[in-house]
């Protein structure tokens, strides 16, 4: 089986709460979702080139992939949310780093993870990169490797689940 659980268990949870009309509360629930992402992609567009980031918004709001997937039950909406949240997250923690970009950095990218597992060799590349910047910038104290390390220790703690019961079950050393 190569599905990730959060997708099972946001379908069984709008199952249990709507019943016969879990596929449209689903839906609705998914525009929310992807509303926020076009927010995500605006603020690190602000980010990165302020005068872009309304234009950004806009262009992934009217992105015909995110209209077509936003009708339908698939994984694509919440990965893409949960991803662009890492990504945001990860921006705002080379600006500023504290621990709360870091925990939502590390939050964000696991339940990306327990999405679809492709992003977990990016989500490493990517802290990789954050640690290396922090080098470069000379910003590294215990307190920001600390924060690094937690937003780790986050990823692993929602993948660790699901490896256990592979490893128990399956006798399979992977995440699907």
């Amino acid at each position: 089986l190569s599905l990730m659980p959060l997708f099972t268990w946001t379908l069984a949870l709008h199952h249990a709460i709507a019943g016969a009309l879990a596929p449209f509360t689903f839906v609705f629930f998914q525009g929310v979702f992807d509303a926020g992402t076009c927010l995500l992609v605006a603020g690190i567009a602000r980010m990165v080139a302020p005068r872009a980031a309304l234009l950004a918004g806009y262009s992934a709001a009217f992105t015909p992939t995110f209209i077509v997937l936003s009708g339908l039950v698939y994984t694509d909406a919440l990965f893409a949310f949960f991803a662009t949240a890492g990504l945001y997250a990860a921006l705002r923690w080379l600006a500023a780093p504290n621990w709360r970009w870091a925990i939502l950095l590390g939050a964000a990218l696991g339940l990306a993870a327990l999405m679809r597992v492709a992003i977990v060799p990016w989500a490493v590349a990517l802290g990789l990169f954050i640690a290396v910047v922090a080098l470069v910038r000379r910003q590294v104290r215990i307190a920001q490797l600390a924060q690094l390390l937690a937003a780790g220790a986050l990823l692993a703690a929602c993948l660790a689940p699901v490896l256990a019961r592979n490893v128990a079950v399956y006798g399979a050393w992977s995440l699907t």
